[in-house]
């Protein structure tokens, strides 16, 4: 009988699943929120070895990108690959390589970690996964395109579940070392493919881990060093794992949120991302249910109610069945931990005691990374996930006389999960949910701005996500340059007198306005407004030094204008008319450069975003390190002879580079213990 029941239970995860999910089958873009689309001819000039400066940072004028090397290697190495095996699009890369993994990988993970810690309640097991992969949460963070997020999410109960493990062979009356050992290098394994994609969620996940150890510790009373030392051992695995990117990180003492500006650091940011209130997280219902509009927070569900009640109810069951009592309370009490935690922490700014999370993100070191407090819904929805179905087994024991009591309970669950859900089951939920075609116009567009000399485009207000953007060719989202989508502000910008020179300074040889395919850009009251393009569009057809250009194939959906003049990448600058300088990029990294006829002194302009660590070496001259430019560009003093050679470098890649030795040292020396221990 049992049998049947998981065989059937089965059956019921993957129809739920499939339902739900249906957006994400077919064969075209899933391109929504913040997950893109790229064109082949993008895909296959990806650099596919980590770098410490990326392009498209600082809105398309570059940046230091040491703390996303490990997601964006990822993705270019995967993307690269995928498409040069296979020959396939953008559609088939994005399903095969992260969607359907995040589904598969998400069960499998879910499923893990109920199965280690209630092996009894096998009949209600498959619930997890449902939990688990389709709560307003999760649905949010995946319909909105945050698929390192998601992935990190999935990876959670996984990395929770080996940190379990080692508990248990450190706790062991006559362990065996090696055993323990192969351990902490499996648990650091995962650790690190957890890290890949968000660290953020990692230091989620550590309060987890910290509240299981500490929970455990007390009822069977068996702190000692070893639990310490072995509780950290995974995150040194897991750190030279990821040395090619930590290792410039630390070294370079670069602070990525400062870099960002106080819209992602001040406590003002904190208090205005705090969209759910404690009876929301409680809930377990994302703020933006279900309509994923950035800052409108709707009403608490009467429905929702429900869930904290039975996956709580898990304490009074423990008490009235004395059976499971002794063997499971620990347990229990971690997860009933886990989930008040996440409650309290998803509330962010909001009472009660708000003063306490807003004193973390000012003094405990990393917490800054979370203006967003919605990441902590990560630590409900693992505990609601095991609790629920802890409780249905409860239920189901005390009415085990009755016939088909566990299958009338399951459906039960099953439709009140699905009625807290019913947007997504019916398939009215937008973002990635719903697929899209590329508007043609961004064909004829791509090949327009495809040219063999470097400039950059400059998109009002913000790029569209079918913009071409390559290491040749980036785009500049002046919007969010400008920390404002407001025409008014925007188009008094661009009618500037100094707009011009400052374009030039910033190589950007086409201003575009694009079209909003999906009606995310002009927005007037959280809705597509068509007067708010047209407003752009009047302006930009009324500026003076605009000059519009026509574009032969395309049908007047997209509108470009060519600057009168723009800078190369890099060019000398002083009163010169014999000087000349030729580049070539061959790491983003670095740049080889020779300069003939330079008569008397000038200054070398890179057009990136300033940075002192990048480094100048000519011929006949020491090296010169960036300065400043009034315009915070990068710039170069140059007396020399008249022609010399050298290179521009960014000296953070150095570190990457020796970085990645060591992680590639870890990396065998991890497979070989895995293999051998």
């Amino acid at each position: 009988m049992k049998r049947a029941y998981v065989v059937l239970s089965t059956c019921v995860l993957i129809l739920v699943l499939f339902v739900v999910y249906r957006g994400w089958l077919g064969f075209a873009p899933l391109s929504a929120g913040d997950w893109g689309f790229h064109f082949p001819e993008e895909v296959t000039n990806f650099f596919i070895w980590p770098t410490a400066w990326v392009f498209w940072l600082h809105w398309g004028l570059g940046g230091n990108g040491v703390f996303i090397a490990g997601l964006e290697t990822f993705f270019l190495i995967t993307a690269r690959i995928f498409y040069t095996l296979t020959g396939l699009t953008w559609a088939w890369y994005e399903r095969v390589v992260w969607f359907i993994p995040f589904l598969l990988i998400g069960t499998y993970s879910s499923l893990s970690l109920v199965r280690l810690v209630f092996p009894t309640i096998a009949v209600f097991w498959l619930l997890t996964p449902i939990i688990f992969l389709t709560n307003t949460y999760i649905v949010m963070v995946s319909g909105g395109g945050q698929m390192g997020v998601a992935m990190a999410y999935v990876l959670a109960p996984l990395v929770l579940t080996h940190y379990i493990r080692l508990y248990r062979v450190i706790s062991l009356p006559e362990n065996s070392e090696r055993r323990l050992y192969r351990q902490c290098v499996l648990t650091g394994v995962v650790l690190a493919l957890m890290i890949l994609f968000d660290s953020r969620i990692v230091y989620v996940l550590i309060l987890g881990i910290l509240a299981y150890w500490s929970v455990v510790m007390v009822y069977e009373k068996t702190a000692d060093r070893r639990h310490v030392y072995f509780l950290g051992i995974p995150f040194i695995i897991a750190g030279l794992l990821h040395a090619f990117w930590i290792l410039p990180l630390v070294l370079f003492r670069v602070k990525p949120i400062e870099s960002l500006g106080a819209s992602y650091s001040s406590i003002a940011s904190v208090k205005f991302f705090s969209f759910a209130d404690f009876s929301h997280a409680l809930t377990l219902l994302h703020p933006n249910w279900p309509e994923n509009l950035f800052g409108k927070v709707y009403f608490l569900q009467p429905e929702f109610l429900l869930l904290p009640i039975l996956a709580f109810a898990s304490l009074l069951f423990v008490r009235i069945n004395q059976e499971l009592k002794s063997r499971i309370n620990p347990n229990i009490s971690f997860f009933v931990l886990l989930g008040l935690l996440g409650a309290f922490f998803s509330k962010g700014a909001n009472p009660p005691f708000d003063e306490v999370y807003l004193w973390m993100f000012e003094r405990v070191p990393g917490f800054n990374v979370f203006r967003d407090p919605t990441k902590f819904y990560l630590l409900i929805a693992i505990a609601y996930s095991v609790l629920i179905p802890v409780s249905l087994k409860h239920i189901q024991i005390f009415f085990r006389r009755l016939p088909l009591a566990t299958l009338v309970i399951s459906v039960l669950f099953l439709a009140l999960w699905l009625s807290t859900i019913r947007q997504f089951v019916r398939g009215q939920l937008s973002g990635t949910f719903v697929v899209h075609t590329v508007p043609y116009d961004y064909e004829v567009l791509k090949d327009v701005i495809n040219q063999p000399e470097y400039f950059r485009t400059l998109w009002i207000p913000h790029v569209q996500r079918y913009g071409l953007s390559t290491y040749m060719h980036p785009a500049v989202d002046l919007g969010s340059l400008l920390e404002t989508g407001s025409p008014s502000a925007v188009l008094a910008w661009m009618d500037s007198p100094d707009t011009a020179k400052r374009l030039a300074r910033w190589s950007v040889k086409y201003v575009i306005l694009p079209y909003d395919s999906q009606g995310e850009i002009f927005i007037d009251d959280r809705k597509y407004s068509a007067n708010v393009q047209k407003q752009f569009q009047a302006a930009l057809d009324a500026n003076l030094y605009l000059r519009k250009v026509p574009i032969v194939g395309m049908d007047n959906t997209i509108s470009v204008y060519e600057t009168p003049e723009y800078k190369d990448h890099l060019w000398l600058e002083g009163d010169s008319t014999t000087a000349k300088l030729s580049w070539r990029m061959t790491f983003p990294t670095t740049y080889t450069l020779t300069i003939t006829g330079l008569q008397k002194p000038m200054k070398l302009i890179f057009s990136e975003t300033y940075d002192p660590n990048w480094h100048l070496r000519l011929s006949g001259q020491k090296v010169v390190r960036s300065q400043p430019t009034a315009d915070r560009l990068n710039s170069f003093p140059i007396s020399i002879g008249d022609e010399a050679t050298g290179t521009l470098e960014y000296t953070p890649q150095q570190y990457v580079w020796y970085g990645l030795i060591l992680s590639a040292f870890a990396l065998i020396v991890t497979v070989v213990a895995i293999i051998v221990l």
